[in-house]
């Protein structure tokens, strides 16, 4: 009994238990993992720093002076499509003229919103392989957004890790 105990506080110490999301820098990116996925995340750094890992393993958020990116693994069975995701998430539906299109192997939706007069452009892409699920959400303030959005998500790979 006091070897399962002894071993069961170990493994709590080291992490075993429940997902783990791992963010590691590198020169001009980061590589981001999950150990629910088979999948590596390669983003563009863009003086990008870490501000949270959270929702049990699974998400990240990265932030500079003009892009948020919040990112998540899921497992791919869940990803039901972009209608579906607005609206199983509790997000609200898609605005009006957010505009559905392929970015390489992602589903991406992009959109504007204006609040207080400020404009901020908002994208989330979907990659779905090897049975898991990568959410990407961006969005900037910059003047260029939709532009600036679409150019990042160009530049991210998902691919087996």
């Amino acid at each position: 009994m006091r070897s399962a105990l002894l071993l069961a506080t170990a493994f709590a110490l080291t992490g075993c238990f429940g997902p783990r999301i791992d963010v590691s820098p590198m020169q001009g990116f980061y590589a981001v993992t999950s150990s629910t996925s088979d999948l590596v995340v390669i983003l563009p750094r863009e003086d990008l720093e870490l501000m949270d890992k959270t929702d049990e393993g699974r998400c990240f958020h990265l932030e500079s002076a003009d892009l948020s990116v919040h990112g998540c693994f899921r497992p791919g069975e869940e990803y039901l499509g972009l209608d579906a995701y607005f609206r199983n998430t509790g997000e609200r539906p898609p605005p009006v003229d957010a505009k559905g299109s392929k970015i390489g192997e992602a589903e991406m939706l992009q959109w504007q919103e204006t609040r207080n007069g400020k404009t901020t452009a908002h994208a989330v892409a979907h990659w779905v392989k090897l049975g898991s699920w990568v959410e990407l959400n961006v969005w900037t303030r910059a003047d260029d957004g939709p532009r600036k959005l679409k150019s990042y998500l160009r530049e991210v790979v998902v691919k087996k890790n």
